[in-house]
């Protein structure tokens, strides 16, 4: 089975110190696809993500493109509490929930 293409939203605390750690300690179930960060940083335009880590996610601007991207198949969301709810129906509906894909 292949890792599950794996998108964070956010790249705050929450993602750089619990979800994007756990995502890269678990490589054989899990692949850092995508990341949305709304505005990377003029220091790391390539995203914190990808400069923290030395990774190189996709790197999204809007959480519209990245669910419209049919690669991505799970979706963390690591943003602050308000906008879990949207964040996260927004993903399950189009259908970013990690569930097995037949190969």
């Amino acid at each position: 089975m292949e890792p599950i293409r794996t998108a964070v939203v956010g790249a705050g605390l929450a993602a750089t110190v619990f979800h994007v750690p756990l995502v890269l300690s678990l490589p054989l179930l899990f692949n850092l696809f995508a990341v949305v960060e709304r505005t990377p940083p003029a220091q790391a335009p390539e995203g914190t993500i990808a400069k923290k880590f030395g990774v190189k996610p996709k790197l999204y601007t809007r959480l519209e493109d990245l669910l419209d991207d049919p690669e991505v198949e799970l979706v963390i969301v690591a943003t602050p509490n308000s906008t879990h709810f949207e964040f996260s129906k927004k993903a399950l509906e189009a259908g970013k929930h990690g569930e097995p894909r037949s190969r």
